[in-house]
């Protein structure tokens, strides 16, 4: 199973906030969905994707840099 995590902070509780931004900036059809990380806030429109097994690792790394 594939998670999206954040490459912020590392967490995996990320929620789609495309319709919640909708009023707050201009929205074409077709454009790519906003995501947010429930820890940091980070918004972006690309999350990284890993397998379950890897979310460790991912965040050692993360913590390091």
């Amino acid at each position: 199973m594939k998670l999206k995590f954040c490459p912020k902070c590392g967490n995996t509780a990320i929620e789609d906030v495309t319709e919640t931004t909708q009023e707050k900036m201009l929205y074409h059809y077709g454009s790519p969905r906003l995501y947010k990380c429930k820890k940091c806030g980070f918004i972006n429109t690309l999350f990284p994707e890993t397998d379950k097994k890897n979310i460790k690792e991912i965040k050692k790394m993360i913590k390091k840099s």
